[in-house]
């Protein structure tokens, strides 16, 4: 959906710098990834070493950022677990 909505704006007439910040503002992300992707195309307005430079620099925080999600999944998981059986117990106790 990011690469049809940015083509459809590129074929408005929009400059690619905006069209890009829009619709990465649309992704269901965080806001410290947006960031990071939406500073993407300045670093690809340069050289091919700045470019290249850019992208390792996004890939790297990005990553950063999944593994920081990886790390708060079992705790999530955890406490849902918690939260269904207090539920459920709750539950048979009412029925009871």
């Amino acid at each position: 959906q990011l690469f049809e909505r940015g083509a459809a704006a590129l074929a408005a007439g929009r400059s690619p710098e905006t069209v890009w910040c829009q619709t990465v503002s649309c992704l269901p992300v965080s806001e410290t990834d947006k960031r990071a992707l939406s500073e993407l195309v300045n670093a690809l307005q340069g050289d091919e070493t700045s470019a290249y430079k850019g992208i390792l620099l996004v890939r790297k925080e990005l990553q950063n950022s999944l593994s920081q999600l990886e790390k708060q999944r079992p705790e999530e998981e955890k406490r849902t677990a918690a939260l269904c059986f207090s539920a459920a117990a709750l539950l048979v106790i009412l029925l009871i």
